[in-house]
């Protein structure tokens, strides 16, 4: 039996557009987590998601705890489209038919290192492109995260998560129950062993005990990864099995239910204790994901650009790789098919007109990335100094920064108009800070922006920032946009100001 996908509940009261839906065959084990992003309060697992689990040709189809009243998978337009490209990546089912693991690696070649979707040209593989043209037809701001190892891929539009399909491998299925014989049931034994049905506190301290520390707030993601590679199999044995996402720091491990029995959540930065983020400021948590060995390096570059420490790590956090936050030291291609390295550097700067280039597949040195930041932040520095004039100057440092991040975002000085001049001479340095220096398609460099400019103002500007800030609808927007952890960070951080 096939599950159908539907665009049902988005046309529900929308006469201009049909229903549209489609037969979809899934021969092998997997779960599928339909995120309800119509919750303003969305986290993913939450209680409106939609979970398809197939089981040995079985499927079941739950909403919450409760069973939905239709045996098929809502979806709005964007999700069919994706849901339905993807099912078509294989060639031998153009008309996707079947959804299987080998069109998800297909999915994966068309995708950068971060999983955005990679520029017409790289892809030589006709049928391919022709899957890539029609995702990147659907105007959206996909990004992909691949473990094809565990059988699990994750869609999103931007940073909000919208499916997860979850494969499930042969090494990943729990050993099937045996009758004990008439002498093992009669054998005294004392090895304790977890039972699919074990609670959270019992499965936290074995893991404990498998990663040789004392407490479950002392496991890190390095420790979790590392039961999975060397006692995965003792797990499969207990009736469990762990699924890790490296990238987003969550690790869940469940038993025969969909539904995890354990879930833990890391900051993307390895080796660090959940007692060492707690000790953070919440300032310090937004850019936790920086790299510690750059420090020296932030100092430098901060000195050298005549701007603050602060002002560096969230270039970096913005500018550099997705996951891991270091520099891009090999040439690639950008999103909009723009040649970049390091953080964000390109061609089309001045500096690398003035001998300061570089060509695709170029390698450079993390020092040689730094001092390309160094220069561009001076630059773009100079593109706001020459067009706001002598007022410039006398903007608070964090005010300036923001500036001077706007034009490196949009590039030359691209976002400059006659509305900033304005309230620069008005000295409505508030609305600057609310209302100029957001952007709309990319939400999370702009409330970062937000918080590490009006964290350089007095706390009376900071008030009126925030009042703005709100009345203009964009802290609901970040609040909608954010979820789990990142979106906490994002209120305390906002939370501590003024």
């Amino acid at each position: 039996m096939p599950i159908r996908v539907n665009n049902h509940y988005n046309n529900r009261n929308a006469q201009h557009e049909p229903l549209k839906e489609k037969d979809i065959e899934i021969k092998q084990d997997c779960i599928i987590t339909n995120y309800d992003t119509r919750d303003e309060n969305y986290v993913p697992n939450g209680s409106s998601d939609m979970t398809i689990s197939v089981q040995d040709g079985n499927i079941e189809y739950k909403r919450g705890q409760s069973s939905a009243n239709a045996n098929d998978v809502e979806m709005n337009v964007n999700k069919y489209s994706i849901f339905t490209i993807i099912a078509s990546a294989d060639s031998s089912d153009e008309n996707g038919k079947e959804l299987t693991l080998s069109d998800i690696e297909n999915i994966k070649k068309l995708c950068n290192s971060d999983g955005t979707l990679k520029n017409d040209k790289e892809v030589n593989d006709t049928y391919l492109k022709s899957i890539l043209k029609k995702l990147k037809a659907l105007g959206l701001s996909l990004k992909f995260r691949f473990d094809i190892h565990n059988g699990v891929t994750t869609i999103k539009i931007g940073d909000k998560e919208l499916l997860r399909i979850d494969f499930v491998m042969e090494h990943e299925k729990p050993a099937k129950a045996t009758k004990p014989s008439q002498a093992d049931s009669s054998r005294n034994t004392t090895n304790t062993t977890i039972t699919p049905k074990a609670d959270e506190t019992t499965i936290k301290n074995e893991l404990c005990k498998l990663a040789g520390k004392k407490k479950p707030e002392d496991l890190t993601l390095s420790d979790l990864q590392k039961i999975r590679e060397k006692s995965g199999t003792e797990l499969n044995k207990m009736g469990l099995r762990i699924a890790i996402d490296s990238d987003a720091g969550i690790v869940n491990v469940y038993g025969q239910e969909s539904k995890p029995i354990v879930h833990f959540e890391f900051t993307v930065k390895k080796q660090e204790t959940l007692k060492e983020i707690k000790n953070m400021t919440p300032m310090e948590k937004l850019y936790s994901a920086v790299p510690k060995k750059y420090e020296e390096l932030i100092k430098n570059a901060a000195t050298k650009a005549e701007v603050s420490e602060d002002f560096i790590r969230h270039l970096i956090f913005t500018e550099g790789d997705s996951k891991t936050k270091e520099a891009k030291l090999t040439a690639y291609y950008d999103k909009n098919g723009i040649l970049t390295i390091g953080f964000g550097h390109t061609n089309l700067t001045d500096n690398a007109k003035n001998g300061n280039g570089f060509k695709k597949g170029e390698t450079i040195s993390l020092e040689r990335a730094f001092e390309f930041l160094v220069a561009d932040i001076k630059e773009h520095k100079k593109y706001a100094k020459d067009y706001i004039g002598v007022k410039f100057e006398k903007l608070e440092p964090s005010v300036q920064e923001g500036l001077i991040d706007r034009s490196f975002q949009a590039g030359q000085g691209g976002f400059l108009g006659e509305t900033i001049k304005a309230n620069i001479r008005d000295n409505h340095t508030t609305a600057i800070v609310a209302r100029n220096l957001w952007v709309p398609s990319d939400i999370r460099r702009s409330a970062m922006r937000f918080l590490m400019v009006v964290n350089g103002m007095t706390k009376e500007e900071q008030i009126s920032a925030k009042k703005r800030f709100e009345n203009l609808g964009h802290y609901k927007e970040v609040v909608d946009y954010f979820y789990g952890k990142e979106k906490q960070n994002f209120i305390n951080a906002y939370n501590a100001l003024g």
